[in-house]
Protein backbone atom coordinates (compact mmCIF):
# COMPACT_ATOMS: atom_id res chain seq x y z
CA UNK A 1 0.00 0.00 0.00
CA UNK A 2 1.34 3.20 -0.87
CA UNK A 3 2.10 6.44 1.60
CA UNK A 4 -0.94 8.98 1.81
CA UNK A 5 -0.15 12.07 0.41
CA UNK A 6 0.60 14.96 2.53
CA UNK A 7 1.03 18.06 0.12
CA UNK A 8 -2.58 19.81 0.46
CA UNK A 9 -2.42 20.87 -3.56
CA UNK A 10 -1.34 17.35 -4.53
CA UNK A 11 -4.46 16.22 -2.68
CA UNK A 12 -6.45 19.12 -3.76
CA UNK A 13 -5.64 17.43 -7.61
CA UNK A 14 -6.67 14.18 -7.24
CA UNK A 15 -10.12 15.09 -6.12
CA UNK A 16 -10.48 18.10 -8.55
CA UNK A 17 -13.59 16.88 -9.69
CA UNK A 18 -15.21 16.44 -6.83
CA UNK A 19 -14.80 19.19 -4.71
CA UNK A 20 -17.57 21.41 -6.04
CA UNK A 21 -20.32 20.19 -8.56
CA UNK A 22 -20.23 20.88 -12.18
CA UNK A 23 -23.06 23.28 -11.64
CA UNK A 24 -21.35 25.58 -8.85
CA UNK A 25 -18.36 26.17 -11.37
CA UNK A 26 -20.40 26.54 -14.30
CA UNK A 27 -22.55 29.58 -12.32
CA UNK A 28 -19.56 30.93 -10.91
CA UNK A 29 -17.84 31.21 -14.47
CA UNK A 30 -21.32 32.70 -15.14
CA UNK A 31 -21.24 35.31 -12.51
CA UNK A 32 -17.25 36.10 -13.78
CA UNK A 33 -18.71 36.82 -16.81
CA UNK A 34 -21.88 38.32 -16.05
CA UNK A 35 -19.59 41.19 -13.59
CA UNK A 36 -17.13 41.26 -16.45
CA UNK A 37 -20.10 42.26 -19.19
CA UNK A 38 -21.60 44.51 -16.61
CA UNK A 39 -18.39 46.43 -15.74
CA UNK A 40 -16.83 46.80 -19.83
CA UNK A 41 -19.95 46.48 -21.87
CA UNK A 42 -23.39 48.21 -20.15
CA UNK A 43 -23.16 51.98 -20.42
CA UNK A 44 -22.54 53.52 -16.84
CA UNK A 45 -25.58 55.25 -16.76
CA UNK A 46 -27.85 52.05 -16.71
CA UNK A 47 -25.69 50.04 -14.46
CA UNK A 48 -22.64 51.03 -12.81
CA UNK A 49 -20.69 47.87 -10.73
CA UNK A 50 -19.66 49.75 -7.31
CA UNK A 51 -16.23 48.02 -6.59
CA UNK A 52 -15.60 50.50 -3.19
CA UNK A 53 -17.44 47.96 -1.73
CA UNK A 54 -14.38 45.89 -1.79
CA UNK A 55 -12.50 47.20 1.70
CA UNK A 56 -9.44 45.59 2.04
CA UNK A 57 -9.57 45.53 5.58
CA UNK A 58 -13.18 44.04 5.86
CA UNK A 59 -11.82 41.08 3.88
CA UNK A 60 -8.80 40.10 5.64
CA UNK A 61 -10.51 39.85 8.59
CA UNK A 62 -13.26 37.76 6.89
CA UNK A 63 -10.63 35.50 5.42
CA UNK A 64 -9.14 35.06 8.98
CA UNK A 65 -12.58 33.96 10.61
CA UNK A 66 -13.72 31.79 7.57
CA UNK A 67 -9.59 30.13 8.12
CA UNK A 68 -10.82 29.56 11.53
CA UNK A 69 -14.30 28.56 10.60
CA UNK A 70 -12.80 25.84 8.28
CA UNK A 71 -10.53 24.62 10.72
CA UNK A 72 -13.44 24.41 13.19
CA UNK A 73 -15.33 22.26 10.51
CA UNK A 74 -12.30 19.93 10.02
CA UNK A 75 -12.41 19.64 13.55
CA UNK A 76 -16.11 18.71 13.46
CA UNK A 77 -15.53 16.23 11.17
CA UNK A 78 -12.84 14.63 12.55
CA UNK A 79 -15.03 13.80 15.60
CA UNK A 80 -17.80 12.05 12.91
CA UNK A 81 -15.38 10.02 12.12
CA UNK A 82 -12.75 7.96 14.54
CA UNK A 83 -9.49 7.32 13.29
CA UNK A 84 -10.36 3.95 12.59
CA UNK A 85 -12.92 4.95 10.36
CA UNK A 86 -10.30 7.17 8.13
CA UNK A 87 -8.00 4.11 7.99
CA UNK A 88 -10.67 2.11 6.93
CA UNK A 89 -11.77 4.53 4.13
CA UNK A 90 -8.55 5.17 3.11
CA UNK A 91 -7.32 1.67 2.79
CA UNK A 92 -10.61 0.80 0.98
CA UNK A 93 -10.89 4.23 -1.05
CA UNK A 94 -8.46 6.32 -1.49
CA UNK A 95 -10.76 8.98 -3.58
CA UNK A 96 -13.04 9.52 -0.70
CA UNK A 97 -10.75 9.58 2.04
CA UNK A 98 -8.78 12.74 -0.18
CA UNK A 99 -12.00 13.83 -1.12
CA UNK A 100 -12.86 14.13 2.52
CA UNK A 101 -9.47 16.14 3.18
CA UNK A 102 -9.87 18.08 0.07
CA UNK A 103 -12.84 19.42 0.94
CA UNK A 104 -10.98 21.57 3.95
CA UNK A 105 -8.06 22.49 1.94
CA UNK A 106 -9.73 23.59 -0.91
CA UNK A 107 -12.06 26.03 1.75
CA UNK A 108 -8.92 26.97 3.40
CA UNK A 109 -6.48 27.57 0.27
CA UNK A 110 -9.45 29.99 -1.14
CA UNK A 111 -9.52 31.93 1.71
CA UNK A 112 -5.66 32.32 2.08
CA UNK A 113 -5.56 33.64 -1.62
CA UNK A 114 -8.03 36.07 -0.62
CA UNK A 115 -6.00 37.26 2.07
CA UNK A 116 -2.94 37.27 -0.04
CA UNK A 117 -4.82 39.61 -2.98
CA UNK A 118 -5.98 41.77 0.60
CA UNK A 119 -2.25 42.11 1.97
CA UNK A 120 -0.89 42.71 -1.63
CA UNK A 121 -3.89 45.39 -2.17
CA UNK A 122 -3.11 47.26 1.16
CA UNK A 123 0.95 46.73 -0.09
CA UNK A 124 0.83 47.35 -3.42
CA UNK A 125 0.10 50.74 -5.38
CA UNK A 126 -0.50 50.07 -9.03
CA UNK A 127 -0.65 52.56 -11.46
CA UNK A 128 -2.42 50.52 -14.43
CA UNK A 129 -5.65 51.54 -16.73
CA UNK A 130 -8.94 51.68 -15.15
CA UNK A 131 -10.00 48.85 -17.40
CA UNK A 132 -6.86 46.33 -15.99
CA UNK A 133 -8.12 47.46 -12.53
CA UNK A 134 -11.91 46.83 -13.36
CA UNK A 135 -10.72 43.50 -14.57
CA UNK A 136 -8.85 42.81 -11.12
CA UNK A 137 -11.32 43.72 -9.04
CA UNK A 138 -13.78 40.84 -10.80
CA UNK A 139 -10.97 38.61 -10.31
CA UNK A 140 -10.83 39.24 -6.62
CA UNK A 141 -14.68 39.58 -6.12
CA UNK A 142 -14.31 35.98 -7.67
CA UNK A 143 -12.01 34.34 -5.62
CA UNK A 144 -14.34 35.68 -2.54
CA UNK A 145 -17.27 34.07 -3.83
CA UNK A 146 -15.72 30.91 -4.80
CA UNK A 147 -14.16 30.70 -1.07
CA UNK A 148 -17.55 31.59 0.21
CA UNK A 149 -18.94 28.58 -1.92
CA UNK A 150 -16.15 26.18 -0.67
CA UNK A 151 -16.91 26.92 2.99
CA UNK A 152 -20.86 26.50 2.33
CA UNK A 153 -19.93 23.02 0.52
CA UNK A 154 -18.07 22.07 3.43
CA UNK A 155 -20.66 22.78 6.08
CA UNK A 156 -23.06 20.95 3.29
CA UNK A 157 -21.23 18.15 3.21
CA UNK A 158 -20.10 17.59 6.76
CA UNK A 159 -23.78 18.08 7.69
CA UNK A 160 -24.49 15.19 4.70
CA UNK A 161 -21.75 13.14 6.35
CA UNK A 162 -23.17 13.11 9.95
CA UNK A 163 -26.46 11.91 8.44
CA UNK A 164 -25.19 9.33 6.86
CA UNK A 165 -22.83 8.67 10.06
CA UNK A 166 -25.78 7.93 11.97
CA UNK A 167 -28.06 6.22 9.85
CA UNK A 168 -25.21 3.73 9.10
CA UNK A 169 -25.27 3.76 13.53
CA UNK A 170 -29.36 3.62 13.79
CA UNK A 171 -29.38 0.47 11.35
CA UNK A 172 -26.60 -1.22 13.29
CA UNK A 173 -28.69 -0.43 16.75
CA UNK A 174 -32.14 -1.39 14.83
CA UNK A 175 -30.38 -4.96 13.69
CA UNK A 176 -28.63 -5.26 17.55
CA UNK A 177 -32.07 -4.60 19.01
CA UNK A 178 -33.86 -7.41 16.09
CA UNK A 179 -30.83 -9.95 17.19
CA UNK A 180 -31.44 -9.61 20.93
CA UNK A 181 -35.31 -9.79 20.45
CA UNK A 182 -34.89 -12.91 18.28
CA UNK A 183 -33.01 -14.75 21.08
Amino acid sequence: MERPEKNPLKIIWKVKSDILPTSVWILWVLSILALTILTFAIPDNIVKVNFTVLSTTSFITISVSALAFTIAMYSFGREVYSEEDLARLYSSDQQVYYGFLADYLFSALSWSVVIVFSVLKLMLSVNLPEWAMNLIRILYLAQIILASVATIAVVVKNMSRVTNKIFIKSVQISQSQKDTNEE
